[in-house]
C-alpha cells in the first residue's frame, strides 16, 4: 500500500453486504449461487438500461418474480439513476429480509408487492419492467398473458427485460408478437457480456473460448436476454 492515498469508496452492493455478514462456517452455498447469477444479470440489466435511458435520465424499475436482489442491486447502482425500485413478488414468499441489502437511506425506495395465482396489477407505468426465468411452471397461455400485462405496464418508450427458454420457441414468440397490443420493438441482448446481439456481425471477446461462446449463441439466439420496447 502507498502511503497517503486513500482506499476507494466502498460501493453499496448486495454481494458487500453478503460477504461482510457472512463467515466461513455460516455460509451457505445457494446463497453464494444466487448472489453470483445476481452479479452477472444486474450487469447485463444495468448496461441494457444505459443503452436505452443514458446514465443520468430518470428511471423507475420494476422486478417480478424474484427475491429482491436484482431490484436491490439496481436501485444501488453509481451508473445509472432509479429514482424507485419494485419487487413484485408471488404472496407465499418471505419478504422479511428483502430489503436487507439496501443502506437506511435507500429502503424507502424499494416498493415490495405481492400477487396471486399470476394475477398481477401494476400500480404505475414503469420505465423498466424485468422477468428473468419465471415462467417455467406456467401454460403458454399463462405466459403470453403474464408478459402482455407487463407489457401494458410500462410508461412509453420503456423496456420489458425476459429472459426464459421459452424464447428459444419459435412458435410461442410469434403468438406473443401477435398478442401485444402496441407496436414495439424486439431485441436480444447476450446473456454472456452485456452486448446487443447482432446477426451479421459477432460480439468480439479477448478470450477464444469466450469469442466462440458468444458466436454459437448470436447463431441460436438460445437463452439470451429480449427486449421488448413500447413505442
Amino acid at each position: 500500500m502507498r502511503i497517503g492515498k486513500k482506499q476507494p469508496p466502498k460501493k453499496n452492493s448486495s454481494l458487500n453486504y453478503f460477504l461482510e455478514n457472512s463467515s466461513d462456517s455460516n455460509i451457505d452455498i445457494q446463497d453464494v449461487s444466487r448472489h453470483h447469477s445476481n452479479g452477472i444479470i444486474s450487469a447485463i440489466v444495468e448496461q441494457i438500461i444505459i443503452n436505452y435511458f443514458g446514465r443520468t435520465k430518470s428511471v423507475t424499475f420494476c422486478d417480478i418474480g424474484g427475491d429482491g436482489l436484482l431490484s436491490s442491486e439496481i436501485l444501488m447502482s453509481d451508473y445509472i439513476n432509479v429514482t424507485h425500485s419494485t419487487e413484485i413478488t408471488s404472496e407465499d414468499f418471505n419478504v422479511i429480509n428483502m430489503k436487507k441489502y439496501l443502506p437506511d437511506n435507500l429502503k424507502s425506495k424499494l416498493s415490495i408487492n405481492s400477487y396471486k395465482n399470476n394475477q398481477i396489477e401494476f400500480n404505475g407505468q414503469y420505465s423498466v419492467i424485468s422477468m428473468m426465468n419465471i415462467l417455467n411452471d406456467m401454460a403458454d397461455k399463462e405466459k403470453i398473458n403474464l408478459i402482455v400485462n407487463a407489457f401494458n405496464g410500462l410508461a412509453n418508450n420503456g423496456i420489458l427485460i425476459i429472459q426464459d427458454k421459452m424464447f428459444n420457441d419459435t412458435k410461442f414468440i410469434e403468438d406473443l408478437f401477435s398478442s401485444l397490443p402496441n407496436t414495439f420493438e424486439h431485441s436480444q441482448y447476450s446473456s454472456i457480456v452485456a452486448t446487443k446481439h447482432n446477426q451479421k456481425i459477432n460480439i468480439a471477446h479477448y478470450s477464444d473460448i469466450i469469442f466462440n461462446e458468444l458466436k454459437s449463441e448470436n447463431s441460436s439466439r438460445n437463452d439470451v436476454v429480449n427486449i421488448l420496447q413500447k413505442k
